[in-house]
């Protein structure tokens, strides 16, 4: 691994500047842009909202990503061409190359899937990742920052499951507070808590919040349909709340700006 861009001092510097740019804007709805959903042109415009109200970063994610390379470049390309917003990717990890990386990003979510039957999805991903990165031929090519994530699921997920190997976190206290060892433990950057059919329960935010070191973000996503669960999360100690659905749909301006409306 000694070729990695990971042994870089220029690697650590421009992460360390990623994350001062995530503390900074905390407290927050954050949107995330599916590219594999919608068309480029609706990315675009979703992008230019976010930053004419004011949001400090969006997300692009997907659990599909066929042709990922081409979707995400496209993508990225053009939302660049038209905003200043900086763009943090969040895929998941594909044997073999680990997680989708794109020199147009200005960060990528590194998922370790602690809760995940899959070593691989566990940690192995972060392997495949860093030698793919040292391998590429252009050494002063620039890469987006990691934010290097702890991530649980909460509620049943045959999808992500099946996919990913996840097992859902059993909310109580005493498993909450055995992952929360391993993650201060890890000194992982953030903690990303996600429910696809159900929610995270606010209790589990707000414990996290108490047994985690301050520095390390919380974020958390599924099924925000609306603002007033957003704010919920923040004021259980949520830094971002992360939704999808809200604008997914024809009145996507409206909903959207009431989510961008609840900043604590």
């Amino acid at each position: 691994m000694s070729n990695s861009v990971l042994a870089t001092p220029s690697f650590y510097s421009s992460h360390h500047r990623t994350l001062d740019m995530l503390k900074s804007s905390r407290g927050r709805a954050v949107g995330i842009i599916d590219p594999f959903k919608i068309d480029t042109q609706t990315v675009v415009d979703k992008a230019k909202f976010a930053q004419d109200n004011g949001e400090p970063w969006v997300i692009l994610a997907s659990t599909d990503k066929p042709n990922h390379k081409m979707v995400i470049d496209s993508a990225l390309r053009h939302i660049k061409r038209e905003t200043r917003l900086p763009i943090i990717l969040h895929f998941s990890a594909t044997p073999g190359e680990g997680f989708p990386i794109a020199s147009e990003a200005d960060g990528v979510i590194w998922p370790a899937l602690l809760g995940s039957s899959s070593p691989y999805h566990v940690w192995h991903s972060y392997l495949d990742t860093a030698y793919t990165i040292g391998c590429q031929s252009n050494k002063n090519a620039r890469y987006p920052d990691p934010i290097l994530t702890a991530a649980l699921t909460v509620g049943t997920d045959n999808r992500t499951g099946r996919l990913l190997g996840t097992v859902p976190l059993i909310e109580t206290n005493s498993e909450i507070d055995y992952y929360a060892r391993i993650i201060s433990t890890m000194n992982f950057d953030m903690l990303y808590l996600y429910s696809r059919n159900e929610f995270v329960s606010p209790e589990t935010c707000r414990r996290f919040r108490e047994l985690l070191p301050d520095d390390c973000l919380i974020f958390v996503s599924g099924n925000m349909d609306c603002s007033e669960k957003v704010v919920t999360y923040l004021s259980a100690g949520a830094d971002y709340v992360g939704f999808s659905s809200a604008w997914e749909c024809a009145e996507w301006k409206y909903r959207a700006l009431d989510m961008f409306r609840t900043q604590s």
